[in-house]
C-alpha cells in the first residue's frame, strides 16, 4: 500500500513540475527528472546555470518598436485588401503605394508594388 501511495505522490510531483518546466520552455516530460535521485540534483544545477528555451525565444523576438511597425503594415495591408474587395480601387491603390514605399527593399514590398500595378491596370481598363 505504501508503494502505491509513493508512486501516486511521485506521479503528482512529476506532473506539477512538468507543467512548470513546460512554462519555462522545456518538454513536460522533464518533470520526471525531479523524481529520480541524483538526476534531480544535476537537473536543478543545469536549470540554474543554463539559458532556458523561453529566454532564448524572448531574446529572438523583435523589439516593441519593430512589432508596432509590423502591426501597422499588417493593418494597412488588410485595409487595402478590404478597399479592393469593396470596389474602392482609388483608396486601395493609394494604400498599396504607401505600403510599397514603406517596405522598400524589405519583404512584402514586391507584393505591394505588384498589387498597386494590378489596380492601375484594372482602373485603366474601366
Amino acid at each position: 500500500m505504501e508503494i502505491l501511495i509513493g508512486l501516486a505522490v511521485a506521479a503528482v510531483v512529476a506532473a506539477v513540475f512538468g507543467v512548470i518546466f513546460h512554462k519555462m520552455g522545456f518538454s513536460r516530460l522533464t518533470g520526471l527528472l525531479v523524481i529520480i535521485p541524483l538526476v534531480n540534483v544535476i537537473w536543478w544545477l543545469y536549470l540554474a546555470t543554463s539559458e532556458w528555451p523561453i529566454e532564448r525565444e524572448l531574446a529572438e523576438r523583435p523589439e516593441p518598436d519593430e512589432r508596432a511597425h509590423e502591426d501597422h503594415i499588417t493593418l494597412m495591408l488588410r485595409r487595402a485588401e478590404t478597399c479592393e474587395k469593396r470596389g474602392d480601387f482609388a483608396e486601395a491603390l493609394e494604400l498599396f503605394d504607401i505600403l510599397a514605399n514603406e517596405l522598400d527593399g524589405r519583404p512584402g514590398s514586391h507584393f505591394a508594388k505588384h498589387c498597386a500595378q494590378r489596380l492601375r491596370e484594372r482602373v485603366g481598363a474601366m
